[in-house]
């Protein structure tokens, strides 16, 4: 496997929270995750997309070098915004926690420079246990972000969690819980505006992204037991309306030895992947030897726009080190502007094509690097997917999957029988594709891990006489008459809807009450905060008819 340090990673290996960096350890894979999107590699650059899995003390053969997510779009005056990340030897494009207005500040980085991992287990021996005395909230649960700081600027619901007393307010202690997928998960934040972007040199976006990996644990399911989920939401926080937005997710793919692979897609099935370019892996350490496996990423919820790879050079078919290079790879063209086309490497040819080596492998009439007799090597690429609208305040979801496969006997693909391992890891690779797509589709109806308020609490004026705030009425059509408990509050009050969203904000300058309108919006139970410039964040709930 490959290693390099380079000297701006010293440091920051000695200054950094050790949860800046945690395993998803939830099957036969262990994937490595951290605070601020950079995937699958650690701060000593060692692979660890291990498969299967990491054993202390012995040999662990990684499938994928380095991962991250790429995205772009142009604004309204049609100027280039861009993020990106692949091994940030030349600066970050995206930093740990949510955006925010003072990034500086010691208590941001201490709360946000670190991954929370959930186990499913102890959240549901939470739900069971919460109330019972003498049960303590494990820390897992007790430190999940489900608030951020909105006298900092971030936004007043982070992480998903169930909201048991709909305070709005993530309190565990009183029933709350994290809301995730999997038998463990792994929670990041991270935004692309705190600082100027030194790995793409592409202009900010002002998005904040919220990433759930997640994994189960099932020996009797051999592609889920192989398989890590990833959920992103895409928040746009900035002013900027983006057209033609794109998001990709990068993937510098090593099985084993990383100079010996080949890469190829099936856009049908909106999967990239790599397999072995000979029948056996190696002699480079690290090597899977005589069963090499084949890894691919999966689109799960969007259909693919464009697969590319590209080499470990800097021709124009090579390493992306601009904004407008990232961004015209995302959109399956090369560093000047041209095509990908059919045939070869891809480079030059007739036929425009938005994927490169489309084919089955096991094909000999089909486009793949198999056919084309090309010499495997170190292949690294993006795969991405339709581009959109990402107005101002807008979110989008993508939820994706990483799935290794292995072979050790014969493989038949239509009617074609190969002992070449390599191959049949591919066959079996697509297979397992069709089988985690259709668990994904069985399983949830929306890509969007959510805040969700408990529909059967009704305490509502008990909970408004503990917060010291009344509303009246209550239920209301027209207007409600928030009294602050007589104090003449300085601050902010937010209005918010069932599922966390802001929906209105105002300044309180020193009364003791406010009047709102709420004439335009939908019936329903409605959520407000005060937050004061000093003492604690008061709530209420109302309904509005």
């Amino acid at each position: 496997m490959r290693t390099f340090l380079p000297a701006v990673f010293l440091f920051f290996t000695i200054t950094v929270s050790a949860q800046l960096q945690l395993p998803l350890q939830a099957n036969r894979v262990s994937a490595l995750f951290s605070a601020n999107g950079f995937l699958f590699t650690d701060f000593s650059y060692m692979a660890q997309y291990t498969v299967p899995g990491y054993s202390a003390g012995q040999e662990n053969n990684a499938t994928i070098f380095a991962g991250g997510f790429w995205m772009g779009g142009y604004d309204d005056a049609d100027q280039l915004h861009l993020a990106a990340s692949t091994y940030r030897q030349t600066g970050d494009d995206y930093w740990a926690g949510p955006i925010a207005t003072n990034y500086t500040n010691p208590d941001y980085i201490d709360r946000y420079s670190k991954v929370w991992p959930v186990d499913r287990a102890e959240i549901e021996n939470h739900i069971a246990n919460w109330d019972v005395p003498g049960y303590l909230v494990p820390p897992s649960i007790a430190y999940w972000p489900g608030n951020g700081n909105v006298a900092n600027g971030e936004a007043a619901i982070l992480a998903p969690f169930y909201d048991y007393n709909n305070n709005l307010i993530y309190d565990p202690e009183n029933g709350d819980y994290p809301l995730v997928r999997g038998d463990k998960a792994i929670y990041m934040i991270f935004n692309d505006a705190a600082e100027e972007h030194g790995e793409s040199g592409g202009e900010a976006l002002g998005v904040e992204l919220h990433v759930m990996a997640y994994g189960f644990d099932m020996p009797e399911d051999s592609a889920l037991n192989q398989t890590v989920f990833v959920n992103v939401s895409v928040i746009n926080r900035s002013v900027n309306n983006y057209n033609e937005f794109i998001f990709g997710n990068f993937a510098d793919f090593d099985l084993g030895a990383y100079d010996d692979d080949y890469v190829g897609c099936d856009s049908n099935l909106n999967v990239f992947f790599a397999y072995n370019g000979d029948p056996v892996d190696g002699p480079t350490f690290g090597n899977y030897g005589s069963n090499p496996p084949a890894q691919g990423v999966i689109f799960l919820n969007r259909p693919m726009h464009a697969f590319k790879y590209y080499n470990n050079d800097f021709s124009v078919t090579g390493n992306p080190t601009t904004g407008e290079d990232f961004y015209n790879y995302l959109n399956g063209k090369w560093i000047d502007g041209t095509n990908q086309t059919e045939g070869g490497n891809g480079y030059g040819g007739a036929v425009p094509m938005n994927f490169m080596y489309p084919g089955h492998p096991m094909d000999p009439d089909a486009w793949t690097e198999m056919r084309e007799e090309n010499v495997p090597s170190d292949r690294r690429g993006v795969g991405s997917i339709r581009p959109v609208t990402l107005n101002a305040g807008d979110s989008m979801c993508i939820e994706m999957a990483y799935l290794s496969a292995f072979v050790f006997d014969t493989v038949n693909a239509e009617g074609t029988t190969t002992d070449v391992h390599a191959l049949g890891a591919t066959e079996i690779l697509l297979r397992r594709t069709v089988d985690v797509i259709d668990y994904y589709n069985a399983n949830y109806e929306a890509c969007q891990i959510a805040y969700q308020s408990n529909p059967n609490y009704s305490s509502i004026v008990a909970s408004d006489i503990a917060n010291n705030i009344s509303i009246s009425p209550n239920p209301a059509n027209d207007f409600i008459e928030v009294q602050l408990g007589g104090e003449n509050v300085i601050g902010t009050i937010m209005l918010m809807d069932n599922q966390g969203r802001r929906i209105y904000e105002s300044t309180l300058s020193g009364q003791p009450s406010i009047s709102l309108e709420i004439t335009e919006y939908p019936a329903g139970m409605y959520n407000l905060l005060i937050i004061p410039e000093s003492g604690a964040i008061l709530s209420a709930s109302f309904i509005k008819h």
